[in-house]
């Protein structure tokens, strides 16, 4: 259970945490949702700016969070409460830094909201839904992005 918690926590990208305490997705080449190109490619995306505005994208530490959440239950549920309370406080700290610099207020933006222009597109806010990060007080507003 060890080797496969370690291996899934180095997954989580969580070794590119910089001192904004968000991932640095820049750093990461492709990001999990393949379709995000990376800043170099010349397509209609990058030239809207899409995904590549920021240095940090919403979709990639929502996963980020999502799966260390994940890991911390499995670690639990495997009776490694030391690791299952390491895991869940690096989720909700990595949580608290995207809803401090991703967050505008209605939804989540695609990266930090001022490197993004408070942009809020589809894929940032379908991802946190899903994964259950948006408080349900602001449901709505959301889905009015989706």
């Amino acid at each position: 259970a060890k080797a496969f918690l370690e291996q899934m926590y180095d997954r989580t990208m969580i070794k590119y945490l910089d001192d904004t305490g968000l991932l640095a997705t820049s750093k990461m080449g492709r990001h999990i949702v393949d379709w995000m190109p990376e800043g170099s490619e010349s397509d209609q995306t990058v030239s809207l700016g899409e995904f590549t505005a920021s240095n940090h994208h919403s979709v990639s530490n929502g996963f980020c969070v999502h799966g260390l959440e994940l890991l911390s239950q499995m670690a639990a549920a495997a009776g490694m409460n030391e690791n299952a309370t390491m895991f869940a406080a690096k989720a909700k700290s990595l949580k608290q830094a995207m809803f401090a610099k991703m967050w505008n207020g209605t939804a989540f933006c695609d990266g930090i909201c001022e490197e993004v222009h408070g942009n809020s597109l589809v894929m940032a806010n379908m991802f946190t839904l899903w994964f259950g990060m948006v408080p349900v007080e602001h449901v709505v507003s959301v889905w009015q992005t989706v």
